[in-house]
């Protein structure tokens, strides 16, 4: 089942974790998505440019034209995986019996995208 939000996130950030972890502190010039074991950190279109729709999909999604940004595993989820703004607001968010998942992260641009898909397995 997806769920799906459109938000102007602040700061042009989501963050994608167990509620919480060490918050990346560098992307790659060019690259919307930085990542360390506990967080997943992915740029959105500018927030003052309009909103951003993120979905949140377990399992497996369609994705149509959107390019991969992220593929890799999420550790200390403690029941639950969150999206969530750098403010700490949640948006999104997924039961998950696991301590660790798959995480692959989807967007229409590779710097400032505003159409997300958060697939976790």
């Amino acid at each position: 089942m997806a769920s799906s939000i459109s938000i102007s996130a602040p700061n042009s950030l989501i963050l994608i974790s167990g509620g919480n972890g060490s918050v990346p502190n560098r992307f790659e010039e060019g690259k919307a998505v930085a990542a360390t074991p506990t967080m997943i950190a992915v740029g959105t279109l500018s927030e003052f440019d309009g909103p951003t729709r993120i979905t949140l999909v377990r399992g497996r999604a369609a994705i149509g034209e959107l390019r991969e940004l992220f593929d890799g595993n999420l550790q200390e989820l403690k029941g639950k995986l969150v999206v969530q703004t750098c403010e700490g607001a949640v948006i999104l968010s997924g039961q998950f019996d696991y301590p660790q998942a798959r995480i692959q992260v989807f967007s229409n641009d590779q710097s400032e995208p505003d159409d997300i898909v958060i697939i976790y397995s």
